[in-house]
């Protein structure tokens, strides 16, 4: 991850109508603080060299094309999804419930879950070096009482506001951590003949964090070990059935 200066903070707050498409391009050190309408998607487009806090409720969030930002996404999200394309080096500290995070294209990300709930699935594709980080079973309590508070101050109050928001989203330090990306699935999976137009998907499963292929069977979409686990469970299922008959 490059430790490149930080060039702009924008401050993502859900009280009053404006343009909901985010877009910088400044070397100039600044802070804004945007206001989209209320439970609006909200698209961060070309960020580079940018903190953004989100703060403020969406119904959910497209990043695309952003270089060396940070984000904090501490609101609701109605959909709980989010969605990064084309980006590079770039952070998702994860505040709220995204149960679906899809990744394509992108390189050397960072998602970092503050909460083990918040997290369900990432799909991805086309990646390489995203790391994904959760609380493990005895830090997975985020200590936030106003993390998902949409504030209708303004001024120095709203700025308070924001930080205190931002600020209470902290994790104890414990995290279980993963690295995924294509080059690492094709040299640990040599036999799977994987390709750049394959998906994946990252999940909890028996309590470690994975990452597999998913593959098609039939119309349905699944992984591997699911399918052997589907298989397995209809033989015994019929082998029970033929040992029943036999004793009729």
């Amino acid at each position: 991850m490059k430790a490149n200066r930080l060039d702009k903070q924008i401050t993502v707050v859900s009280v009053a109508p404006t343009v909901p498409e985010i877009t910088a391009e400044t070397n100039e050190t600044e802070t804004e603080t945007e206001i989209p309408p209320p439970n609006s998607a909200l698209y961060f487009k070309n960020l580079k060299n940018c903190s953004v806090h989100v703060t403020g409720p969406s119904t959910k969030i497209f990043v695309e094309d952003c270089a060396n930002t940070q984000f904090v996404f501490a609101a609701r999200i109605v959909t709980q999804i989010i969605e990064v394309w084309r980006s590079e080096s770039v952070v998702c500290n994860i505040a709220t419930t995204a149960r679906t995070v899809q990744v394509d294209g992108s390189a050397d990300l960072q998602i970092v879950f503050r909460d083990r709930l918040f997290f369900e699935t990432i799909v991805w594709t086309k990646c390489e070096r995203v790391s994904v980080a959760i609380p493990d079973d005895g830090a997975s309590e985020v200590e936030s009482n106003s993390a998902t508070t949409t504030t209708a101050a303004t001024g120095a109050a709203a700025d308070a506001a924001i930080s205190e928001a931002i600020t209470a989203t902290t994790v104890k330090p414990t995290i279980d951590s993963v690295e995924f990306g294509l080059s690492k699935a094709i040299a640990e999976y040599p036999s799977l003949n994987i390709n750049d137009m394959d998906q994946f998907i990252v999940r909890l499963i028996n309590g470690a964090i994975r990452s597999e292929l998913i593959v098609r069977v039939g119309p349905l979409a699944t992984t591997t070990r699911e399918d052997r686990a589907y298989v397995d469970r209809t033989n015994r299922n019929l082998q029970v059935l033929l040992a029943i008959k036999k004793r009729k």
